[in-house]
């Protein structure tokens, strides 16, 4: 009996200690080990000739719309999972907020037909309440609440930029 108390006891002891070693290699706090929050770096390259490296200071960070999102851009393409709206008999596409118009062998972006009914919002709209109702805002298009989604109206006076 005393053999076997011996043993569980060793046995006990050194996996502890094995535990123990694991843990003092890494000295990060818990939350960190995990694989999703280790940081990567990114895998080396060679190194680029002096030609046409570019100095920092001439970056400039990219908007947040590109110039050619704006009415009067033409585009061969729509873009994927654009939907057909239909005002006044006349046919428009929209997607994420831009409405595009059939023009010569492609499509131009065209201002939101006043009437168009959409079924959701565009990712970057903001709530606005004037007079008590609410709007909602994507760039310069204001939208109100529709039975069959939200419907594209004039600006009632509201002045959102200076």
């Amino acid at each position: 009996m005393k053999n076997l108390t011996k043993i569980i006891a060793l046995a006990i002891s050194a996996m502890l200690l094995m535990n123990s070693g694991v843990y003092a290699q890494d000295h990060r706090p818990r939350s960190s080990r995990h694989s999703h929050s280790k940081q990567r770096t990114a895998p080396p390259q060679a190194p680029r000739s002096r030609i046409y490296s570019t100095p920092r200071q001439h970056y400039t960070p990219a908007p947040p719309y590109p110039h050619y999102y704006k009415p009067g851009h033409r585009t061969r393409p729509l873009p994927r999972g654009a939907s057909r709206v239909v005002v006044d008999r006349s046919s428009y596409y929209f997607y994420d907020g831009f409405y595009y118009e059939p023009f010569q062998s492609g499509y131009i972006i065209v201002d939101a037909p006043i009437g168009a009914i959409i079924a959701i919002l565009p990712r970057l709209h903001h709530q606005v309440m004037w007079r008590g109702s609410p709007y909602f805002v994507v760039g310069n298009t204001f939208y109100r609440r529709h039975p069959r989604g939200y419907i594209v109206v004039n600006n009632p006076g509201i002045v959102l930029w200076r």
